[in-house]
């Protein structure tokens, strides 16, 4: 009985594995329904699913590839307005060791963590010390002058509206800034502040949305400006 047992247990399970053989059965419920949903990425986009984030490219492509980001910091000579320029980081990507690009952003020193009000503003300001800033939620619009050197070649743009300002920002004779940074949660969330120096009034800075703005200050550590190159003037464009 014991023999004939064993027997029917071994052809009851050698039933099940044929039956089975070449399925990939799934180890949670969801993991059929993501199959299914990277090959429709696969077929429609041309790409492997989970190697494509962020970045726009393959693993591959990437390294190598270096980080753009918009710098607000004073120009060098009189009036030592606050400008923006496109900055390149020195560091390049590398292979993350799960998945993706990770790239150093040097030492930094203690974080604040910024909460501000909706269709808010703030008047001339420097930054506390030269510092990442990193928008977490909301919108916010940085103004600024053009460099020095393109003023005599271009016109006078416009005078723009004026956006939330306050009875405050009216204590100087300073000029309405004429360029515009946009600060974009998932397009550029991640921007330098290094227009700390007090012979100019620094930038203004607009939080237009209907929800609070919050963002990460995260200062240089030692106030050391992280390796970069200079692209142009202006902010990064995509």
């Amino acid at each position: 009985m014991r023999i004939s047992h064993a027997i029917s247990v071994i052809s009851l399970f050698v039933s099940i594995f044929a039956t089975t053989e070449g399925f990939n059965i799934p180890q949670n419920p969801n993991e059929a329904g993501v199959s299914k949903h990277q090959r429709v990425l696969e077929d429609d986009v041309g790409y492997e699913y989970g190697r494509d984030h962020g970045l726009g490219h393959s693993d591959e492509k990437e390294k190598g590839k270096k980080l753009h980001l918009s710098a607000v910091l004073n120009e060098s000579d009189p009036p030592f307005n606050a400008i923006v320029q496109c900055w390149e980081l020195s560091p390049s990507f590398v292979s993350y060791p799960t998945t993706g690009q990770a790239l150093s952003l040097g030492d930094t020193a203690n974080a604040t963590y910024v909460v501000l009000p909706p269709r808010g503003g703030e008047g001339w300001h420097r930054p506390p010390s030269p510092m990442f800033f990193v928008l977490l939620s909301g919108l916010a619009h940085v103004k600024t002058y053009p460099p020095t050197s393109t003023l005599t070649s271009q016109p006078s743009p416009p005078q723009e509206k004026q956006e939330n300002r306050s009875d405050d920002d009216n204590d100087n004779n300073y000029k309405e800034p004429t360029e515009s940074l946009y600060v974009v949660t998932g397009v550029n969330p991640l921007i330098i502040a290094v227009d700390t120096d007090t012979r100019s009034p620094g930038h203004l800075t607009f939080y237009p949305s209907d929800i609070e703005t919050v963002a990460l200050q995260v200062p240089f550590k030692d106030g050391k400006i992280p390796g970069h190159r200079v692209l142009y003037d202006g902010p990064c464009r995509k």
